[in-house]
């Protein structure tokens, strides 16, 4: 099929070719990389160091998370391709605040209250899109809301943790995740 300057037949052959559901990669790569976060969260077996966890946070909730959305994109899927290629974009970039060598938290060493302050403000700015995807996805299913709801809850007590200095907080999240 000759696609030169025909954007007609373009269309027709994208429409023609089969293209996979791309959310089960997606969900997988967010809830695993979730799991491993929250079980850092509860301290499981006394972990408090939370580097092991980059890799997923990077790679899998990260950057197949994204392909995922564009995937989404493809099919035609706009809402499951806003949310995962956002949570993806949010994995590796809240993954890049903890990589050592971006300096990030280093930076703060002086001043943790900032520190935990700044990541609360960038938390509730997660916290408020998570709500505009949880009122967005009402018709989907409930999959989709149910994760969305719990994804919520977490930031929430994510966002109180940064701000009070509460641990309790951190692992409730944990134990919601």
């Amino acid at each position: 099929m000759v696609l030169e300057n025909n954007p007609k037949s373009l269309e027709e052959y994208l429409k023609q070719r089969e293209i996979g559901n791309s959310n089960p990669i997606g969900l997988f790569a967010f809830g695993t990389t979730q799991l491993i976060y929250s079980l850092y969260l509860i301290q499981i077996a006394n972990i408090t160091n939370h580097q092991v966890g980059l890799g997923s946070a990077l790679f899998y909730g990260g950057i197949i998370q994204v392909l995922s959305g564009i995937c989404g994109l493809f099919s035609g899927k706009t809402l499951s391709a806003t949310i995962f290629c956002s949570y993806g974009g949010f994995w590796i970039s809240f993954g890049f605040i903890y990589l050592p060598s971006s300096g990030i938290i280093d930076s703060f060493k002086n001043d943790q209250a900032m520190l935990r302050n700044a990541i609360g403000i960038y938390l509730t700015v997660w916290t408020i899109f998570t709500l505009l995807m949880l009122i967005a996805s009402a018709r989907t299913t409930i999959l989709e809301i149910s994760t969305l709801s719990f994804v919520l809850i977490v930031f929430i007590f994510l966002d109180l943790a940064n701000f009070t200095g509460l641990n309790v907080f951190s692992r409730i999240a944990g134990y919601f995740g």
